[in-house]
Order: structure tokens, then C-alpha cells, then sequence
């Protein structure tokens, strides 16, 4: 019994299987990596657009009920731009409108729904020689109806800005 073994056939047959693994990986990871792109764009790109800002009033309700129930309050407080930038983060820029006062935020989405912001003023007033800083921490809800999109802001209880919602017509 003759062995018909060719170890260059053998060293050849290895290179083009691990070339052909590599290149079938590479292109596995890009399909895979544009559709979760994809994906995190339609998620969390609804969000994007200008916004009215309103603020809460308490209800003091004299029933059952436990917690406290709030009502939206008609005046607008301050406009706002959110845009989508990447996977699950968005920006925002809030502008109130009694003093003009511009703070700036990157919203990181932690589920399609929450998210929290990190903000900044960038605009404030002079102290004398000193210039002025605010900045906190905020949370926001984002809920999706038929015609409209709310943007929740909850504040900090230091700063006491109190609740805030942003509201867009789709």
C-alpha cells in the first residue's frame, strides 16, 4: 500500500481554510456591526428634534391615591434641540426663555425609554472677574405617543429646578 500524502497539499489546504475563515469573520462583523448601527438609530434617533419645554404643577388630591399627581402647566418655559449622535447617546441644548440661559447635556439612553444627562451652562453671566458655573445631573423619560414625543427632565432636588417635559409633534 502506497501513501499518496503531498505535504505541500496539506500546508495549502490549512492556509486557504484560515484565509477563507478570516475573510467569512471580517465580513460576519461588518454586516453584524451596520445593522446594530442600524438598529440604535431607530431606536434612540426618534428622540431627535426641537422641542417646547413646559413645566408641573402639584395636584393636592384629596383621595386614596399615594404619591403625588402633577398636571402640565401651559406656559412654555424653554425650547430645546436634541440630536442623535452615535449608538445610545444623544445631545441636548436647552435654552430657557425668561433669561436666555443656554445649558448643554449628552443624554446617554440606558434603555430605549431612560437615560440620564450630565449638563452644563455655557452661557452664564460674569460674577466680577470670575466667570459663574452650573452644572448637574438630570434624568429623562422618553415616551412616544401617536402625534407626539415627551421628553421627561427630572432635576436634581439641589438644584430645585423641580420636573420639566419636552414636548414635539411628530
Amino acid at each position: 500500500m502506497e501513501c499518496v500524502f503531498n505535504i505541500c497539499e496539506f500546508w495549502g489546504g490549512i492556509g486557504i481554510g484560515i484565509l477563507s475563515s478570516v475573510i467569512v469573520s471580517f465580513i460576519t462583523y461588518f454586516i453584524v456591526n451596520y445593522r446594530n448601527k442600524d438598529l440604535l438609530k431607530r431606536k434612540f434617533g426618534k428622540a431627535e428634534g426641537e422641542y417646547s419645554g413646559y413645566g408641573f404643577e402639584p395636584i393636592d388630591r384629596k383621595d386614596s391615591t399615594k404619591g403625588t399627581k402633577w398636571i402640565l402647566n401651559n406656559d412654555k418655559l424653554s425650547s430645546a434641540k436634541i440630536e442623535y449622535v452615535k449608538e445610545n447617546v444623544l445631545t441636548i441644548e436647552h435654552i430657557t426663555l425668561r433669561n436666555k440661559f443656554i445649558w448643554k447635556g449628552n443624554i446617554e439612553m440606558e434603555s430605549e425609554t431612560t437615560g440620564s444627562i450630565p449638563w452644563l451652562y455655557v452661557n452664564l453671566p460674569k460674577d466680577g472677574e470670575k466667570d459663574q458655573h452650573q452644572f448637574g445631573h438630570k434624568r429623562c423619560i422618553i415616551r412616544e405617543t401617536d402625534d407626539e414625543i415627551y421628553v421627561y427632565l427630572i432635576g436634581d432636588k439641589l438644584e430645585g429646578y423641580g420636573k420639566e417635559v419636552l414636548i414635539r409633534s411628530k
